[in-house]
C-alpha cells in the first residue's frame, strides 16, 4: 500500500511537471470556471425570480441548465486536451487554434451533454421515487451512490470522444471497458495524484476559515489579506486538480492505447502504480 503511494505519488509530480511546463492550460480551468458560473447566473436568476408556480418551465431551465454547462465544461476540456496533445507533440498551438480544432467534435460534445442531462434526470426521478417510499436519507445515499458510479464510469469519455468521435453509449461504454480492463477492482496510485493539489485546497481553506475568524481580533484589512491569501491558494489548488486529473486520465489512456507517453514520464512507474485485478501490469 505505501510502496503504490510512493509510486503513484511520483508519477503525479512528474505529470505536474510536465503540464507546468505549458503555462497556457491553467487558463482553460479558470476560463472554464467564469463561463459557468455566468451561465449559472443567466439561467438561475429567471428560475428564481419568474418560475415560483411554473413547474414546467422551471424544469425546462433546469434541463437548460445542464446541457449548456455540460457542454460548455466539456468543450473547453477537450480543447484543453487538444492544447495539451499539440503541447506533448513539440508544437506551440494558441489557445484559440485549440478551441477552433475543439469544433471538430461539437456533435459528439452536444450528443455527451444531452445523454449527460438524461441521465441525470432518470436519477432525480428515481430519487423522488425512494424519497416518498424510503425517506430522504436512503434518497440521499442513492443520489451519492449513482452520482460516484456515473462519474467514475464516464472518467475517460472525452479522450475517447477526440480519439474516436464515438456516440455517448459506445463513449460510456469504451469508457467503462478501458477501466475494467486496466485497473480492475482498484485504481492503485491513481488517485494518489490527487493528494497534491488537495494540500492547497485544504490549506486555502484552513486559511479563510482563521482569516473570517481574525476579523473579530486583527484590523479588517489584516484580515482581508488572510482570507484573500487563503483563497489564492484554494483557487491555486481547484486549477492545479483540473489540470493534473484531466491531462493525467489522457496520458493514461493514450499510453495503454497507443503505447505512447511523453518525455519526463516513466512507464513502469504507471505500470507498478496501477494494478489490475491484483497483479501488476507488466
Amino acid at each position: 500500500m505505501f510502496d503504490n503511494f510512493i509510486k503513484g505519488w511520483k508519477l503525479g509530480g512528474a505529470v505536474r511537471k510536465l503540464v507546468m511546463k505549458d503555462k497556457s492550460l491553467s487558463l482553460f480551468p479558470i476560463l472554464s470556471a467564469i463561463v459557468i458560473i455566468l451561465e449559472s447566473i443567466a439561467i438561475f436568476i429567471p428560475l428564481i425570480l419568474f418560475t415560483h408556480n411554473e413547474t414546467a418551465v422551471s424544469l425546462l431551465l433546469l434541463i437548460i441548465y445542464y446541457i449548456v454547462t455540460i457542454f460548455t465544461s466539456s468543450y473547453i476540456l477537450a480543447a484543453m486536451l487538444i492544447q495539451f496533445n499539440s503541447f506533448l507533440n513539440g508544437e506551440r498551438s494558441s489557445i484559440t487554434t485549440s478551441f477552433s480544432k475543439a469544433k471538430e467534435f461539437w456533435l459528439q460534445l452536444i450528443e455527451w451533454s444531452l445523454f449527460q442531462t438524461a441521465i441525470i434526470l432518470v436519477i432525480t426521478a428515481i430519487s423522488q421515487i425512494i424519497k416518498k417510499d424510503s425517506g430522504a436519507l436512503i434518497m440521499k445515499i442513492f443520489d451519492l451512490a449513482a452520482s460516484f458510479s456515473i462519474s467514475i464510469a464516464s472518467m475517460f469519455a472525452i479522450p475517447i470522444i477526440l480519439e474516436e468521435k464515438t456516440g455517448p453509449i459506445k463513449t460510456l461504454k469504451k469508457s467503462v471497458e478501458f477501466i475494467l480492463n486496466n485497473f480492475g477492482n482498484t485504481f492503485g496510485g491513481f488517485f494518489y495524484s490527487d493528494l497534491y493539489p488537495l494540500l492547497f485546497i485544504i490549506l486555502g481553506l484552513l486559511i479563510v476559515i482563521v482569516g473570517i475568524f481574525a476579523i473579530i481580533s486583527l484590523p479588517i484589512l489584516i484580515a482581508a489579506i488572510i482570507i484573500i491569501l487563503g483563497l489564492a491558494l484554494l483557487a491555486y489548488g481547484l486549477i492545479l486538480r483540473y489540470l493534473l486529473f484531466n491531462t493525467f486520465k489522457f496520458i493514461i489512456y493514450k499510453y495503454k492505447t497507443e503505447g505512447y507517453l511523453p518525455e519526463g514520464i516513466d512507464g513502469d512507474l504507471i505500470n507498478n502504480s496501477i494494478k489490475v485485478k491484483n497483479k501488476v501490469i507488466m
